[in-house]
């Protein structure tokens, strides 16, 4: 399956599409938590999942900080810092994360030459 696929299998939304249909990043709403996980990838055009991409930040933001319709304007302003994130909540987000990039063995040092 795409990342779109085992994403959205886990629970994931993907972001607002930008121009010409391609979407950056996703999201998972965790009202239970009070949190909202955003990916940020390379892209991908909807309708058109299969593409190689690029995954290469993650960020946690309390529901109340976050617009799923925008994402952030100026990321990591209001992101919440990793030490107020409780561990069990963290470990199952890097959990989904693992289990749906764990198909690739590739990396890319040099990816955002590239993108």
């Amino acid at each position: 399956l795409s990342l779109a696929g085992k994403l959205t299998g886990l629970g994931w939304s993907k972001g607002t599409p930008e121009d010409g249909g391609i979407y950056c990043d996703f999201y998972r709403r965790d009202t239970d938590a009070g949190y909202v996980v955003e990916l940020l990838f390379s892209g991908s055009y909807i309708g058109d999942e299969n593409d190689e991409v690029t995954v290469f930040d993650a960020g946690f933001y309390t529901i109340a900080e976050y617009d799923s319709r925008k994402g952030y304007v100026k990321r990591g302003e209001k992101e919440t810092p990793l030490a107020q994130i409780p561990a069990r909540y963290f470990s199952e987000i890097v959990y989904q994360l693992t289990k749906a990039t764990a198909s690739s063995e590739e990396t890319n040092e040099n990816w955002r030459k590239e993108v």
